[in-house]
């Protein structure tokens, strides 16, 4: 009786030291977050104050630290193409966080997800319907092959009930001659990010080119509503950065094994209105709450 009732007591406690055990093996330990910045980049310097505002704890580097700064960290945060990069090319399996990178790429060793440059699709398409409730017929230009972004795009028209052509753009250089075809029977232009869209000229010609026609244009940086698009949804830095913080505690959070295939973060967008293209265009729809008004 005696032997049984000892071996009875200390049954707890080896119970106990075993779930322990076994919470420690499946990664029950918060791995450690690194922040990799690009301090000299004022917008990049934004996503670095919006991440430490949530996670003031993490371990900060820099990219002219190079590939030592870091080397055994859990998951990184690589802010900016530079410091993505960088991390992407270091041994091991630490998890990435991609946040203001344009279109972030996977592959290699490391699982990646992202808060991406690209903001949140549906307030694009939430702007344009207050101001221009009656544009149903959108044409969409984005960059080859599939994306995060694009899917989040066209789950938005759908759920907004738009009919939108999606179109992918290879080479620019017909792009003058094919977008006037393009824009035939649409009510309005929406641009996903796309870094050649982003070239002056390029940009003004496609604000040009939907003023003539009297179509909406949406863009995705503040420059191109101050040159006449209609809507711009630009990123807001302080967000991605906020972001990206609670997604590295995430995936701290989870065992190794379980950091892998976490869908993309979009966050909202700084929306911009440009008040005398919709004088242009004889829009009588209502300013989105919370945009910035240019002229």
């Amino acid at each position: 009786m005696g032997r049984t009732a000892l071996i009875s007591d200390r049954a707890p406690v080896n119970r106990s030291a075993g779930l322990a055990l076994a919470v420690l093996a499946t990664g029950g330990a918060r791995g450690e977050v690194v922040m990799l910045a690009q301090r000299e980049v004022p917008q990049y310097a934004q996503v670095a104050a919006g991440f430490q505002k949530v996670n003031p704890q993490a371990r900060v580097a820099d990219v002219a630290d190079g590939a030592l700064a870091v080397r055994d960290s859990d998951v990184i945060v690589a802010i900016g193409s530079k410091a993505f990069e960088l991390a992407r090319a270091q041994p091991g399996s630490a998890a990435i966080v991609a946040a203001a990178v344009l279109t972030p790429q996977p592959g290699g060793s490391h699982p990646i997800t992202a808060v991406p440059m690209e903001s949140r699709a549906g307030d694009a398409l939430d702007a344009l319907r207050a101001l221009a409730p009656n544009a149903r017929r959108v044409l969409v230009l984005h960059p080859p092959g599939d994306s995060p972004m694009l899917s989040e795009a066209r789950a938005a028209a759908k759920a907004r009930g738009l009919s939108a052509e999606f179109r992918a753009l290879g080479d620019l250089s017909g792009l003058e001659g094919s977008l006037h075809e393009l824009l035939q029977g649409q009510q309005a232009l929406w641009l996903l990010p796309d870094a050649r869209l982003a070239r002056p000229e390029v940009a003004k010609f496609l604000v040009a080119t939907c003023l003539d026609r009297k179509l909406p244009l949406i863009g995705f940086l503040a420059g191109m509503a101050q040159v006449g698009a209609l809507v711009a949804v630009a990123a807001d830095f302080d967000a991605i950065g906020r972001e990206a913080a609670k997604l590295a505690s995430d995936l701290a959070a989870r065992a190794p094994a379980a950091r892998s295939g976490v869908p993309f973060r979009f966050v909202a967008g700084h929306v911009l209105v440009n008040g005398r293209t919709a004088q242009q265009l004889g829009l009588s729809g209502e300013t989105p709450a919370g945009a910035e008004m240019v002229r």
